[in-house]
């Protein structure tokens, strides 16, 4: 079974489910950085002064790396990967593999299934 591309905001920030091409992966890595870098700075204000407020940003941090889990997920599926290949990006000079899989390489052929692990 095909997965389907992500079409919705909800499914591709926050679902696990579908795939992402490789322009659109690069835009919205792209989008991620931007926001990780307002949300360092505002945790820096927060630090700085005015207290209170670490609470909404530890939130808006945790949302950040989910959408990030989840861009790199739907990645792996459309290069015809299991999810679980993201774990080869812990693994130092092998993850050099996964990056240049990850950014460089086109979609896998859609007739391909999707790997999954099969834990029985």
């Amino acid at each position: 079974m095909e997965k389907q591309r992500a079409t919705s905001l909800r499914e591709l920030f926050f679902s696990f489910e579908g795939r992402i091409g490789r322009a659109q992966y690069w835009l919205y890595c792209g989008l991620i950085l931007n926001l990780i870098l307002v949300f360092a700075m505002a945790i820096g204000y927060a630090i700085a002064g005015n207290k209170g407020t670490e609470a909404g940003y530890f939130v808006g941090i945790l949302l950040i790396i989910w959408s990030i889990l989840a861009f790199n997920v739907k990645r792996c599926h459309d290069r015809g990967r299991s999810g679980l290949f993201l774990l080869v990006s812990l693994i130092p000079l092998i993850n050099i593999w996964y990056y240049v899989e990850m950014l460089f390489l086109p979609s896998a052929n859609s007739e391909k299934s999707i790997t999954s692990l099969n834990l029985s």
